[in-house]
């Protein structure tokens, strides 16, 4: 017991100094470099992939965008630079052809220009420590000279990069016309250098893992933070740790998994694709905490309730409750005498998505964990929760993520670990050898669905580490022979969901039966 109180003393100190300095890095730091990558030896770089229409390219759409918002077109400015590179192996040379232009609300160019690429000009990020002091405004001189954007409006501003042979007119779109940009700094700021953190945000954002010579490597680490603002308005953290190997990949956080049409118990299953997965209609991913001014937070809804009679019919059953606000519920029918629910007993979980506020059903067939009928007379205690804040991380092609990653919901509740679940179970081998890039020989992973892990956790290497460990192990020479069909992620959109905002559960014990049903208040 002494032992438990104090990792619970320990786990607590270390969310409370996470959430410190997670509200300290959102005064002191800039929009970009500080959290894609705060360890200077694993960047993170920005690209802009026409190719594989992944990042903020010419004429890119909704999702790829990289936005940012004005909330006062007088006092507000944007204040930005970058160090843009070719995409390759060893230490890439910057690029001479890099253009930007930015876009006010209505669509229109308000801004372009070609980036440059000299040290010390404006726009050019030219250190590591000058990118996560940010821009020299305000009396600060330790960071970058950044270029300038005057809004003439307030809203949701973007802006697209491009790489041009013709002065900026044509865009080149092959995978010869990759940029990465190893540095990156986007500040809304007042004209006084005030920073308003938490305007810039995007969809689906395009990264690279890159070495500290910002060249492409297949064992770069990426370890970013971001904030996700879901659409019920539920703000988390998202915190990947050393050992995430993807390489190139697309960042997206959405509600329903790995494909928008479907039944959730099917979409939220990582799946074999050779394919680049769209991942449309995202959530907004910030770099910083979403400002709480353009963007509220939800209100804590009131614990559910179970509505009397708790059931109704004889087959399916109805299980009847009532919830405060729309969200998803879980209920647990336990019928094995353990507290909680326990997979491979008797017990039962049945979940309902995007309920309605008000009084609801949930239908119950009768049976047990075992798929036998229950009969009439057995005790059960039902266990309702109220869950919001749905989020789900597919994450396309990459190969390596060998210490997983950590989601804290921020608001309107903190929680430090929240609980992640995934189902690899329908995933396959592809191929037997690596002579084709989307090879898989790794064979199928764990169905984490019904309980969950709390986080950090979700580390996958060399098979789907059915163990569940932290780190996950390798399998023979996987993470050092340079090839990738002996890695898990490979040719994989592998997803994991879970909720920032769980209310409080209620519990009532009833007695099956279909002409009396008596229950039993707790």
């Amino acid at each position: 017991m002494q032992t438990i109180t104090l990792l619970k003393k320990i786990n607590n100190l270390k969310f409370i100094l996470s959430f410190l300095l997670i509200s300290i890095s959102s005064l002191v730091f800039a929009e970009g470099t500080p959290t894609l990558s705060p360890n200077a030896a694993n960047i993170t770089a920005v690209l802009s992939a026409p190719d594989l229409q992944s990042g903020s390219y010419f004429n890119a759409g909704d999702d790829n965008r990289i936005y940012f918002n004005i909330a006062n077109a007088g006092s507000e400015r944007m204040y930005f630079g970058f160090d843009w590179r070719g995409y390759s192996v060893g230490t890439p040379a910057r690029i001479s052809n890099l253009y930007y232009r930015i876009k006010n609300p209505s669509g229109t160019v308000v801004m372009s220009g070609l980036w440059n690429n000299a040290a010390g000009s404006a726009g050019s990020i030219d250190t590591h420590a000058q990118a996560l002091v940010g821009p020299n405004i305000g009396g600060v001189t330790t960071g970058y000279n950044p270029l300038t954007f005057n809004p003439t409006v307030a809203g949701e501003h973007w802006i697209e990069f491009y790489r041009s042979n013709d002065g900026g007119v044509t865009p080149l779109s092959t995978s010869a016309d990759r940029a990465v940009g190893a540095l990156f700094d986007m500040t809304v700021a007042t004209t006084s250098g005030v920073k308003k953190n938490g305007r810039v945000h995007c969809d689906k954002w395009g990264f690279v893992a890159v070495d500290s010579n910002y060249g492409n490597l297949v064992t770069a680490n990426s370890e970013p933070n971001f904030y996700v603002y879901t659409a019920d308005q539920v703000v988390l953290f998202v915190d990947f740790r050393p050992g995430f190997q993807p390489i190139a990949y697309n960042l997206a956080v959405n509600s329903y998994g790995v494909n928008p049409v479907g039944a959730y118990t099917t979409t939220r299953k990582s799946i074999n694709t050779s394919l680049i997965p769209a991942l449309s209609n995202g959530y907004k991913i910030f770099l910083n905490n979403p400002d709480n001014a353009l963007y509220p937070i939800a209100s804590i809804p009131t614990a559910p309730t179970f509505l009397t009679p708790t059931i109704t019919n004889c087959g399916p059953y109805l299980i009847n409750y009532n919830i405060s606000k729309a969200g998803d519920v879980r209920l647990v029918i336990n019928l094995n005498g353990v507290p909680g629910y326990q997979a491979g007993t008797e017990d039962v979980i049945l979940e309902s998505y995007g309920v309605a506020a008000g009084n609801n059903s949930i239908s119950w067939n009768g049976l047990n964990g075992f798929g036998a009928v229950v009969p009439d007379g057995a005790s059960m205690t039902l266990t309702l929760n109220y869950l919001a804040g749905r989020f789900n991380l597919p994450m396309y092609d990459a190969e390596l993520n060998k210490n997983g990653f950590n989601v804290q919901s921020i608001a309107p509740t903190a929680i430090s670990n929240s609980q992640m679940f995934w189902d690899d179970s329908s995933l396959t081998s592809v191929g037997t050898d690596c002579s084709d890039a989307n090879n898989n020989t790794t064979g199928t992973g764990l169905n984490n669905s019904l309980n969950g892990t709390p986080s950090p956790t979700r580390a996958w290497s060399g098979d789907g580490n059915f163990a569940n460990t932290l780190p996950a192990p390798a399998i023979g020479t996987n993470e050092t022979d340079g090839v990738t069909c002996n890695d898990f992620g490979n040719g994989r959109l592998l997803n994991t969901w879970g909720w920032g905002l769980t209310s409080a559960s209620v519990s009532t014990t009833i007695y099956k039966g279909c002409s009396d049903l008596r229950v039993v208040k707790r």
